[in-house]
């Protein structure tokens, strides 16, 4: 079982820096809704959206835009700056494909706005995004996905090809711990990290899962949480796929045999909530807006 890395949330106080899902040194619509038999990513230009809102949905768009300002005026008249940012990190945590580690809600009179904090200028996160999903359809080809005939199936596939050839990225994990070397640590929670690097932490081998599952057909979802098993402390990233109506939990990461055979496990694949393997584990509310939490089986 391999080492565990995610890095901490932090909630600031509304119209300053809200939810973020990392803590990252200091670097100076469509109309959708989630029912209990999953979601379906809409695309955004050749990206795809996963939100469980139409905010949600809305700021990813505006993220994958790069904007500065994305305007959220109509859903500020009935939402607190709280829920405002509780979207824009369903956002950053669920898409693999958008590249930012803070937000903060604006409000002049009556516009209001949600000003993201991107990892990269625009033509290094378009470029990123480019990668990510040419490694996404070199992966399903690879792994032979889309010639699966069950969703079990195909979820094994990616799960199988995601272990098999990503490492975990000790470097990265040691660069967490110690607050060094931003770009290691910001390539280390991204899709991009696993499938283009071939290296990434626990947030990475989440977001590649989603980003393979949603080119299958699949719906995914990456959770956050804590695993008290984790060597290194609790935090923990993991995904949710539907299969035949139930979300199952796979985790990759720990199936992923740190100095032990090729062959990848599957110990943590397709399990119950309520298996007993997964009772020191607990996923936290900071991954899906409150109100699409319950949909996912949380």
């Amino acid at each position: 079982m391999p080492l565990l890395a995610l890095m901490a949330v932090g909630l600031v106080a509304a119209f300053q820096f809200g939810p973020v899902g990392e803590h990252l040194p200091d670097l100076g619509p469509s109309e959708r809704s989630v029912s209990s038999l999953g979601r379906q990513p809409v695309l955004s230009e050749e990206y795809p959206v996963f939100g469980s809102t139409e905010l949600v949905t809305h700021l990813e768009r505006g993220m994958l835009a790069h904007e500065e300002h994305i305007e959220v005026s109509s859903w500020a008249q009935d939402m607190d700056p709280e829920q405002i940012l509780d979207a824009a990190q369903e956002a950053g945590t669920q898409n693999p494909y958008i590249f930012t580690r803070g937000w903060r809600v604006q409000t002049f009179g009556s516009r209001t706005t949600v000003i993201p904090t991107y990892v990269y200028a625009e033509e290094q996160s378009a470029q990123r995004r480019v990668e990510t999903r040419e490694a996404v359809a070199r992966g399903i080809a690879s792994a032979d996905v889309l010639r699966a005939t069950t969703d079990a199936e195909k979820a094994a596939r990616i799960h199988d090809f995601i272990v098999t050839y990503a490492d975990y990225d000790e470097s990265a994990l040691t660069a967490i711990d110690r607050d060094l070397d931003f770009s290691l640590v910001a390539q280390s929670q991204e899709a991009h990290g696993i499938l283009v690097a071939g290296t990434a932490v626990c947030t990475g081998y989440a977001q590649a899962f989603v980003a393979m599952a949603e080119e299958a057909g699949l719906d995914a979802v990456t959770v956050t949480g804590t695993d008290s098993l984790g060597l290194t402390g609790e935090l923990h990233a993991w995904n949710k796929v539907l299969i035949e109506g139930r979300w199952l939990v796979v985790d990759a990461t720990w199936d992923d045999p740190i100095g032990g055979p090729d062959e990848p496990l599957r110990d943590y694949f397709l399990l119950d909530a309520s298996d007993p393997l997964l009772a020191t584990r607990q996923a936290d509310t900071e991954w899906a807006v409150a109100e699409s939490l319950d949909s996912f089986g949380s």
